[in-house]
């Protein structure tokens, strides 16, 4: 199998088939006997299930970065805490924060319509007169997911959100906006272009100043031409592809572009929950659009990225694998982490 139309393959059939028709290895997976510590069940998956794993473990005053698997086969370097990875929809995080700090500081409203945010599109995206800015953040608008729009080419190199729009434009709506909840990487795609027209600039160099530097988040990109060395970036592979994919994609659209390390991720998600980042009429916003913990996945990439409110802790996933089964392991992974660190407290 070649490159092209692996995102899809990833994201669709991959991740659909695996909810139905999860293997032995997956039950003997999360029916074994809990170790003691963090390291041999993250050692353990690297062994059996994953390429690479980086899981991070934060607290209010202390940090573990537990590594295991290797950071690029072809090389056999073995996985490290500094790497860099493709954090994908936890991307949507930092950008729903972007858009409580716009909305709190006037320049956007949640009731805007994205008709007169976006005038260019209130003709072709299906229902742009009721869709609300808050119904793209939380994922209400009813506007179809362009991962499933047929002919959606899963082999670009590059996709800028003007591109991706392409496969927005002209789509039936999954339903009136408000009336359900269907998650929609198109949201965010049309966000950053919102995001862009109310700024006046990039909206990416905001993120940078507004949440990067703020947190001190020094090995955070939002987009991988902004990483100086590549060689940092982990590899990533798929079950049904014998190549790495870390040089392949860069996923430029804003529902899922941004790179970090383990670390930053959990330092942004530890000052996301904890109100450390945003003023309190900001975070009131935010806790009245979008969620605080996400995962993502692109090809080659899988992450967890929650808060645990029970423990006061936050826990942090990296896979280097996808395809097959991976996503059930990796949700298998987390638990068993949350667990064991449960039980040593």
């Amino acid at each position: 199998m070649t490159v092209k139309n692996m995102f899809r393959v990833v994201l669709i059939v991959g991740t659909i088939v695996s909810l139905f028709f999860v293997p032995w290895s997956y039950l003997f997976t999360a029916l074994r006997p809990l170790p003691n510590d963090i390291q041999k069940e993250v050692d353990y998956f690297a062994e059996k299930r994953f390429d690479g794993v980086i899981v991070a473990v934060k607290t209010e005053t202390d940090e573990f970065i537990y590594t295991a698997g290797l950071h690029n086969k072809a090389t056999n370097e073995e996985a490290y805490p500094e790497a860099i990875f493709k954090i994908a929809s936890i991307s949507k995080l930092y950008v729903a924060t972007a858009t409580s700090m716009l909305i709190d500081e006037g320049l956007l409203s949640r009731d805007d319509l994205l008709s007169d945010l976006l005038p260019e599109y209130k003709d072709s995206v299906t229902n742009a007169k009721e869709i609300t800015l808050a119904q793209l953040v939380n994922h209400t608008s009813g506007i179809k997911n362009f991962i499933f729009v047929e002919g959606f080419p899963g082999d670009e190199p590059i996709l800028n959100n003007t591109d991706m729009m392409k496969f927005v434009v002209n789509q039936e709506a999954s339903f009136k906006p408000g009336e359900k909840y269907e998650y929609s990487n198109s949201n965010y795609v049309l966000l950053g272009l919102i995001l862009d027209s109310v700024l006046g600039y990039d909206h990416h160099r905001y993120i940078e100043k507004n949440i990067f530097e703020p947190l001190g988040l020094m090995d955070t990109y939002n987009l991988m031409s902004d990483v100086n060395d590549k060689d940092r970036i982990m590899t990533g592979y798929d079950k049904n592809f014998e190549e790495d994919l870390n040089k392949e994609m860069d996923h430029t659209a804003s529902s899922g572009s941004m790179l970090a390390t383990a670390s930053d991720v959990a330092l942004f998600i530890e000052a996301l929950n904890k109100g450390y980042l945003l003023k309190r009429s900001a975070q009131e916003i935010y806790s009245s659009l979008y969620v605080y913990s996400h995962t993502g996945l692109v090809p080659g990439y899988q992450s967890i990225a929650r808060y645990d409110r029970e423990l006061d802790v936050t826990f942090v996933i990296f896979t280097s694998t996808s395809g097959g089964y991976s996503w059930n392991l990796i949700d298998n992974l987390y638990s068993r982490v949350r667990k064991i660190y449960a039980k040593n407290q």
